[in-house]
């Protein structure tokens, strides 16, 4: 999937230095050949170059993916192109608004066109109608988690976590991690859910669906980022509950994580711990940390945080 989205960004880069000549010769192709993704990207990605006088055609491009939805990659990156399109040009967005709205609207339609449209919505803050395409998602796919997860999103994102949205949501929850097959989805779902209880005060649910990823089988060599989750999670709630010696210990034990994965250090639980006076614990967690491939921006986040707390970085 990594490639394909380098592809369509590569395509759409060249797309915006292309003349008005080429452009108008990859639309002669795309006549003949409708379905040629790539031109398609490309002169996606020349009209948005120059939006103003060519928001027509980009207008018809989007059009033509909303009905189509071609593909995943082209899809998603169709509506990160629409990003500021409300402000700068509200006509042409209510235009794209109401083109996904029927789209969702209408029957058949799969899941892929419900995921983009969401993506949509959810992009430019529509969250009634973001949270119609997750309901359906869900009456589509019963057993995956993934729409789920688009719900939490939805709520999370709005600022409507009420007590009966929380419960509901963890209810749905409940059912689908116990059907849905997918190991890896799971574990990201549970520690999703797992964040979202613990941020809305839902103590138990926080509890329990950290525990699901820490006893899941199989989980240890399939999802360090989880497992990392889980444990932060876990420790945050002993340190409410005043147990710094379990808060530690869940802090280090986050990293005990084998195999190739990709997590960000927690800072959060980290500083709170320091604010209680367990400096050696922080500076342990600093040194495993540099045992996982960090990226610069991880790095300069983390020498920052080191400055602003006093603590010594890990690296030099």
């Amino acid at each position: 999937m990594n490639e394909a989205h380098d592809r369509f960004l590569q395509l759409f880069k060249e797309g915006r230095l292309l003349s008005p000549d080429a452009l108008q010769q990859l639309e002669v192709d795309l006549a003949r050949e409708p379905n040629n993704l790539d031109a398609r990207a490309t002169v996606l990605g020349g009209y948005s170059a120059d939006l103003e006088p060519r928001l027509p055609d980009f207008l018809r491009h989007q059009r033509w993916i909303i009905e189509n939805v071609p593909g995943d990659v082209l899809a998603e990156s169709a509506v990160t192109c629409t990003v500021g399109l409300r402000k700068l040009y509200p006509s042409a967005y209510r235009e794209l608004h109401d083109a996904w709205c029927e789209r969702v609207r209408s029957e058949p339609v799969t899941l892929s066109t419900l995921v983009h449209a969401w993506m949509f919505f959810m992009l430019h803050e529509e969250f009634e109608m973001a949270e119609h395409a997750a309901r359906q998602s869900m009456a589509r796919a019963p057993d995956d988690s993934a729409p789920i997860e688009m719900l939490v999103d939805v709520v999370d994102s709005s600022n409507t976590a009420t007590s009966e949205r929380c419960e509901e949501l963890f209810l749905l929850a409940d059912g689908v991690l116990e059907r849905d097959t997918d190991l890896l989805k799971m574990l990201g779902l549970s520690v999703r859910l797992a964040d979202f209880a613990l941020r809305t005060k839902n103590w138990s649910h926080a509890s329990e669906f950290a525990k699901r990823v820490l006893h899941r089988p199989g989980a240890c060599d399939k999802a360090g980022s989880a497992i990392h989750a889980a444990h932060v999670v876990l420790g945050r709630l002993a340190l409410k509950d005043g147990d710094q010696a379990s808060a530690c210990k869940h802090l280090l034990e986050s990293l005990e994580i084998p195999g190739d994965t990709f997590f960000e250090p927690d800072l959060e639980l980290a500083t709170e711990l320091l604010m209680k006076g367990e400096l050696e614990t922080v500076e342990e967690y600093l040194g495993l940390c540099m045992q996982f491939p960090l990226s610069d921006y991880e790095r300069s986040q983390l020498r920052t945080w080191c400055l602003q707390m006093g603590v010594l970085p890990p690296f030099s």
